[in-house]
């Protein structure tokens, strides 16, 4: 992750003055942290971030891409630096100098009417739509992804369009709905098998590890997206590159989801904890007021915390369709015989 030291505090009242080039330190200083891949659900593109806390996240120019059309013809796997077909720079350095040390990573690019482009990094592809949780997009980032390591025993009826799925230990079931398409449509397995295998790719041949990301589905969407518009060649406005996505209106290919999730009981306070028959559990340091973000490499000798966030809607789909759990209690009473609850 790179990071830009903003140099124009007006920002508070006119965040449009982050899209000045001016409004930040140069590119060439900017400073590279190394974050673990279960943070990046918590860290978006243009998010302003002040003593280890996120200060402000600007919409900067946000836009509505009514009636996407997306397949294989009209999304394509780019580089942040390409130039294309010698028309330009899709990213120019004078208005958008911030992916000076990234020119290499990936981006997809969905066309757009008047021969217009959607430029979206594939880093927040992947964060929107598998970001859900820390759990799961941790999973994608460790190859080979297999089912069973996600879910287990998934029912669907093909009429009423009714899933049901056991999650497997440490996911989320706030990726229950993005597990579940990933159940049920193919290429939202493939885009999600793709993360992984990309950069072990990238690795065996001793390459710059930049992963690459597609759409979970094909078909017919809308995406609200905050972002920068740049031009192309003479062109103003021809390219809009987004920062975040906010939402899609794709549907999902369930009416409801209902999924499990497995707890372990204590006895000795009658509170349920996680994997208490794995032995004690590891408890997190206590907030700190001045937690800073620390610029060394992600270890797992750090301690894990659970930090609940709230995060806006992402798929208006989701909000007509019921998705709920059931809590598998496993009790055990003083002769030590186990019993299961639901």
């Amino acid at each position: 992750m790179h990071l830009s030291k903003v140099l124009d505090s007006s920002f508070h009242s006119d965040p449009s003055v982050l899209l000045s080039p001016d409004s930040t330190t140069p590119a060439r200083f900017q400073r590279k942290v190394w974050i673990s891949a279960g943070t990046l659900p918590l860290l978006c593109i243009g998010d302003i971030w002040r003593g280890g806390k996120l200060e402000a996240s600007p919409d900067y120019q946000l836009e509505r891409f009514v009636e996407l059309q997306i397949n294989e013809s009209t999304v394509h796997l780019v580089k942040a630096g390409l130039n294309l077909d010698d028309k330009g720079f899709l990213l120019p350095l004078s208005e958008h100098p911030w992916h000076l040390h990234c020119t290499h990573s990936y981006c997809v690019m969905v066309e757009l009417p008047g021969d217009r482009q959607l430029i979206i990094p594939c880093i927040e592809l992947i964060r929107f739509y598998f970001g859900s949780s820390s759990g799961l997009i941790t999973k994608l980032f460790l190859p080979p992804l297999q089912r069973k390591s996600l879910y287990g025993r998934p029912q669907f009826d093909p009429i009423t369009k009714r899933l049901v799925l056991d999650l497997a230990e440490k996911i989320s079931g706030a990726s229950a709905a993005d597990i579940g398409r990933m159940h049920l449509d193919p290429v939202a397995w493939r885009a999600a098998m793709h993360i992984g295998t990309s950069a072990l790719k990238a690795s065996v041949v001793q390459q710059s590890i930049y992963p690459q990301g597609f759409f979970p589905f094909e078909g017919e969407t809308t995406l609200v997206a905050a972002g920068k518009w740049l031009s192309l060649g003479d062109r103003a406005d021809a390219t809009f590159l987004v920062y975040n996505l906010r939402s899609c209106s794709h549907p999902f290919p369930f009416r409801s989801l209902r999924y499990k999730v497995h707890t372990g009981f204590s006895r000795a306070n009658g509170t349920a904890s996680p994997h208490q028959s794995q032995g004690p559990i590891r408890t997190s340091a206590s907030d700190a007021s001045d937690q800073p973000i620390g610029e060394r490499d992600a270890s797992n000798s750090l301690t894990p915390k659970a930090i609940e966030v709230r995060l806006e809607s992402r798929f208006p789909d989701l909000q007509k369709k019921p998705v709920w759990k059931d809590k598998v209690l496993a009790s055990a009473d003083a002769t030590g015989h186990v019993s299961v609850l639901t």
